[in-house]
């Protein structure tokens, strides 16, 4: 199969190196937590017809692109890592803000079989302000969450499901409510 090589750069176009990438190789238990890549190029091998997410993530510079790749990718390929996104709120019971409610970002799960979640902390938990205001950062761009926020547990409150985020565009959801006292 043909290999594919590439580079990483940064927003301003400059080689990028210090990240990880993400979906290469299928998930293998036990499989630890990649390794910053040392340099700003890569090579990708074994695509085939179906499109494959592979994430390019610098966890210092707070960077990140999602690509879908297959085999017709066209070289020289050059991924423009982007920064973090951010989902804002204010969650209320009965038109009032609520403090102290939990709000989760959880990855949805059909990126994990790429190993895209598995081993590195994509998932958010925050806990509203004195005003029920919520600010979540550090959300990769062109992932999928599920955002869920109640007092019963993250996995238990109301919530907005297939979120996806933009590069610089922070997402207000507006006033959230939790639907009971």
């Amino acid at each position: 199969t043909k290999v594919f090589s590439g580079t990483m750069i940064d927003p301003e176009g400059r080689p990028l190196k210090g990240a990880y990438i993400v979906g290469l190789q299928p998930v293998i238990e036990g499989f630890g937590r990649p390794e910053p890549r040392s340099t700003s190029r890569f090579h990708l091998g074994g695509l085939d017809k179906r499109a494959r997410p592979i994430l390019f993530w610098h966890e210092e510079r707070k960077l990140a692109k999602l690509v879908k790749v297959n085999q017709s990718l066209k070289e020289p390929f050059k991924v423009k890592l982007e920064s973090l996104g951010t989902v804002t709120g204010r969650v209320l019971t009965d038109k009032r803000p609520r403090a102290n409610v939990t709000v989760t970002a959880l990855l949805r799960r059909d990126y994990r079989r790429f190993g895209i979640g598995k081993d590195a902390p994509f998932d958010l938990l925050i806990r509203t302000d004195e005003l029920g205001r919520v600010k979540l950062t550090g959300l990769i761009p062109g992932l999928r969450y599920d955002l869920t926020w109640g007092q019963s547990g993250p996995l238990y409150g109301a919530g907005e499901r297939g979120i996806v985020l933009t590069s610089n565009r922070p997402k207000s959801l507006g006033d959230l409510s939790t639907g009971k006292p």
